[in-house]
């Protein structure tokens, strides 16, 4: 019985580190493509507001790795927003490597049952959307782009299930 036990466990363990390294490959390989093909074609360089667009989006992309942390850990978000993390002795600390990944204008949901990492999701899609209105992506490359995003989703929804699924009451 033991042994059964252990290997769920392990196997509880191993995929949920798959699906967390699934994720992870989503965001270096959106960051990549937002980082070296957000510009027109016969252009190379992007104006400031492009600019700033971009490095705005794989902030958020970040975020997201930290935020599938906080949301399994039910810390909801907390850990992202500056000064609300507790040190040792239950006193704020200020998180700054935090502070600017999240995006103006971001309404958290997890209240309401929208997880963090879910609705910087939704910023992302947008991005990939204005991305391919102005002419960067072509409709191909955007698809695969939005094909990472499900990708990551489907990953984190699956974590999502690992967390919740309860230890069958026979192993306890």
């Amino acid at each position: 019985m033991l042994v059964f036990r252990n290997g769920t466990s392990y196997e509880r363990w191993w995929t949920g580190r798959s699906h967390l390294t699934t994720i992870l490959t989503s965001v270096r390989n959106l960051a990549r493509s937002f980082l070296c093909c957000s510009y027109k074609t016969g252009e190379t360089t992007q104006n400031p507001a492009e600019k700033a667009d971009t490095e705005s989006i794989v902030r958020i992309l970040i975020a997201i790795l930290y935020s599938v942390k906080n949301h399994l850990r039910a810390e909801w978000g907390a850990a992202i927003r500056p000064g609300t993390a507790l040190g040792d002795h239950g006193t704020p600390t200020h998180q700054s490597e935090y502070t600017e990944l999240l995006p103006v204008g971001l309404k958290n949901g997890e209240t309401d049952g929208l997880g963090l990492p879910l609705e910087l999701t939704f910023f992302v899609e947008k991005y990939i959307r204005k991305g391919l209105d102005r002419g960067w992506f072509h409709p191909p490359q955007a698809s695969g782009m939005q094909m990472q995003l499900n990708t990551l989703v489907d990953a984190y929804g699956r974590l999502e299930t690992i967390k919740l699924t309860p230890i069958p009451v026979a192993h306890l």
